[in-house]
């Protein structure tokens, strides 16, 4: 790192090449070797070098080229501003650097404390920057600035305060040469455009083909070709850049940009540096970028957006600043931007990364928050979207996932929440949907899985609930329909299964009940 001091100061130069070292004048004719403390002892194979205020600070800077393939070394001067420096640059007539002649500087009384030359080069394929340097001014003192070119020359004042410790540039522009008077008087042919500027245009400024001049380079660009200016394609007239990101410019006709302080960014005209907005990031700390999809920023100055996690949303497809839950009956899986309706079959609360089946027993529609539990006498499997009817013969409770079979001696329509017994004189086995009807003979009570044949001296008709008792004088075997009259010299009591033969001495009618005994001067035999 070079350093320098209020002594002058000398590089030493040997034939056509750079023989790196400083020199402080230390007299009227001794210099002392001064290479260490500065830090420009480059021991590389010199080729040529150029000074120039590389950053801006008031100071001249040194860069010097080697040949065989060596390095390139910049040495910064980095003492800063510290006085009052002058940078003085002369304008063509059309607005170019002039850069053949001399510039003096002078006080009040007319002495001249100051020289700089001015010309197109400086080392072996290298030129110094462009314009008169003058440093450590004095303060609250009125300086007479003069330019010098090969035919004009051009002057101003200029004056100092005691606070003007930072770096002033002052262009000075020369008049444009007179037409010759009279005009002539005849006709011009038709000109042919004038030539490109011998010179390029000042730090700061661009070609104008409009005006054909160079023009002061708009707020947030910058020309500087050390410092990366571009040039069109004649390679000689320089243009105006966009300021890299993360640098900006708040005024017109400047060479070089501003690095935005720590933590902001510059705009996308590079007019200025803020913070990012919220739904944004600072790229490589550059440049606000907008959040990709499924990503958000809540505030200013993330240096990386937020994942939005499963169960939430940013709701738009770049630039969010929330991340939302999802509702109940939607879901939505890392980075999403919306969330998704819940199938028919399934249910979800808030903040869901799926979906989960309803049970069995219970049903959903679309972008449910819960599953509902189906009726008596209907049912469902798992992820149903609504709820079957049983069948008959068969019964469900409420939230059921499937139908049970009625057991013997009941019945059930469909859509049955319980099954009913069957009445008395009918029966049915397992599963049935009606109860049948006894035949006759046979006989049930209610709730019966079958019917039961009559005992013997009983009968009945068909869907009976009982049997009844064959009357005196009538018998039944078992299972019978009706009862039989006993044939006369028999009888019957009530409920008989058989006729009973009249004894000797006796007799009975058909379908008598009892005998009767013979009367006097007559018998009988039995039956």
């Amino acid at each position: 790192m070079m350093r320098s001091t209020s002594e002058r100061h000398a590089m030493m130069v040997l034939g056509g090449m750079v023989l790196l070292g400083m020199a402080r004048l230390g007299g009227a004719t001794s210099f002392t070797d001064v290479t260490s403390t500065a830090g420009v002892g480059d021991t590389g194979s010199g080729q040529g070098m150029a000074w120039g205020d590389f950053d801006g600070d008031g100071d001249l800077d040194l860069y010097v080229t080697n040949y065989n393939g060596e390095a390139n070394t910049l040495y910064q001067n980095d003492l800063g501003v510290t006085s009052i420096t002058l940078v003085v640059k002369p304008l063509t007539a059309a607005g170019a650097p002039s850069i053949f002649g001399a510039v003096t500087l002078a006080t009040s009384d007319g002495n001249v404390v100051a020289l700089r030359s001015l010309d197109g080069g400086s080392g072996y394929l290298s030129q110094n920057s462009y314009g008169a340097h003058f440093a450590s001014l004095s303060a609250d003192t009125v300086y007479t600035v003069t330019v010098y070119d090969p035919s004009a020359t051009i002057a101003t004042t200029w004056s100092t305060s005691s606070s003007d410790a930072a770096v002033h540039y002052l262009e000075l522009k020369f008049s444009p040469t007179p037409l010759p008077t009279p005009l002539p008087t005849t006709p011009f042919p038709t000109p042919l455009p004038s030539p490109l500027p011998t010179s390029f245009c000042g730090d700061g400024y661009a070609w104008d083909d409009a005006s054909w001049a160079c023009s002061a380079c708009t707020i947030g660009r910058f020309s500087n070709f050390s410092a990366g200016g571009k040039y069109n394609s004649s390679d000689r007239v320089r243009t105006c850049t966009l300021c890299p990101v993360g640098r900006y410019n708040i005024d017109t006709g400047l060479g070089r940009c501003t690095a935005c302080p720590q933590g902001k960014l510059s705009s996308a005209d590079r007019s200025s540096c803020g913070d990012c907005p919220a739904g944004t990031y600072a790229k490589n700390e550059q440049s606000c970028e907008s959040c990709p999809a499924g990503t958000y920023a809540p505030a200013a100055l993330a240096d990386a957006c937020l994942d939005c996690t499963a169960g939430f949303k940013t709701g738009r497809n770049k630039g969010a600043t929330t991340c939302s839950a999802c509702d109940g009956g939607t879901y939505s899986e890392r980075l999403a931007v919306n969330c998704t309706d819940c199938v028919a079959g399934t249910f979800s609360g808030s903040s869901s990364s799926s979906c989960t089946d309803c049970d069995a027993g219970k049903y959903s529609g679309a972008a449910s928050s819960s599953c509902e539990s189906c009726g008596g006498g209907t049912y469902s499997p798992a992820r149903s979207r609504n709820c079957s009817s049983c069948v008959g013969g068969t019964y469900s409770n409420t939230g059921a996932g499937s139908c049970v079979a009625c057991g013997s001696g009941t019945y059930s329509d469909p859509a049955s929440s319980a099954c009913t017994k069957c009445d008395g004189g009918t029966w049915s086995n397992t599963s049935a949907s009606e109860c049948i009807a006894c035949v006759a003979g046979k006989s049930s009570g209610s709730g019966a899985s079958a019917c039961t044949d009559c005992k013997g001296g009983e009968y009945s008709a068909a869907a009976a609930a009982t049997c009844s008792s064959c009357a005196g004088g009538t018998f039944s075997s078992a299972g019978s329909r009706n009862c039989s009259s006993c044939v006369g010299g028999a009888y019957s009591t009530t409920g008989a299964a058989e006729c009973i033969s009249c004894v000797s001495g006796t007799f009975s009618d058909p379908a008598s009940s009892a005998c009767t005994k013979c009367d006097g001067g007559t018998w009988s035999n039995t039956s």
